[in-house]
């Protein structure tokens, strides 16, 4: 599937700005703006150049909790280290289970601050960050040059809206569902000034918006024998 996305990506060229697209981006975040509570899952597909040359792919899934201003979980398995996140309004806690080791940080601010502070880390959360910012277009205009629509189309069993964008970093594609309160089902990136041009592709599994989320989600709960180990990515 990464193969097929990508040809669409790389045929998008123009600098046109359709309104229709920026419109329904638009409202998309909207949606995901006014939830007070958010929780998703995502299937994430990534290319990886080695040093070869050679295109290798690494497949995680993302699960992401939080509850506005500043309360945030996520916890991540697949190729890779699997690890999880908490944010109680204070304690940054990153915690990796097949080491049973944790590390914490002080940290203040709102989920849009503690996001930014995860996705430093480079532990594969990055693709999922502007849709759970507290203002998804803000995060993602700076990488529209160029916007069209391209057709409405079926991801899954979702109706979407399928439309292309150009940036100075990447060129990439959303799928937006087309209701009332619409929602991303799919997107698509290629890198183009990374070498080798790879690609990711994010397939968001479900989302559920303003539900009741319990205190106790976004605490850390120590495990029995897990020890405290200072991670040299904090910073």
């Amino acid at each position: 599937m990464i193969w097929i996305v990508a040809s669409v990506l790389l045929a998008v060229s123009s600098p046109h700005i359709d309104p229709r697209a920026i419109a329904l981006l638009e409202r998309m975040s909207g949606t995901l703006s006014r939830a007070v509570s958010i929780v998703v899952t995502a299937h994430i597909e990534r290319e990886h150049i080695d040093a070869n040359g050679q295109i290798l792919n690494s497949y995680v899934t993302t699960m992401a909790a939080m509850r506005r201003p500043n309360m945030l979980y996520t916890a991540t398995v697949g190729d890779g280290r699997p690890y999880a996140t908490w944010y109680d309004g204070s304690l940054l806690t990153v915690y990796i289970p097949a080491r049973k080791t944790f590390d914490q940080l002080f940290y203040a601010g709102d989920d849009d601050v503690v996001l930014r502070k995860i996705s430093r880390l480079r532990m594969g959360y990055s693709p999922m960050t502007p849709f759970l910012n507290s203002d998804p277009y803000a995060s993602l205009r700076h990488e529209i040059r160029g916007a069209r629509v391209i057709a409405d189309v079926y991801a899954g069993d979702v109706l979407c809206r399928q439309i292309a964008f150009t940036g100075p970093h990447m060129d990439w594609q959303i799928w937006i569902t087309l209701d009332d309160e619409p929602l991303p089902a799919r997107m698509a990136v290629v890198f183009k000034r990374r070498p080798g041009n790879p690609r990711l592709v994010v397939e968001f599994q479900r989302w559920d918006l303003d539900l009741l989320l319990d205190q106790s989600t976004f605490y850390f709960k120590r495990p029995p024998h897990a020890r405290r180990a200072s991670f040299a990515r904090w910073n």
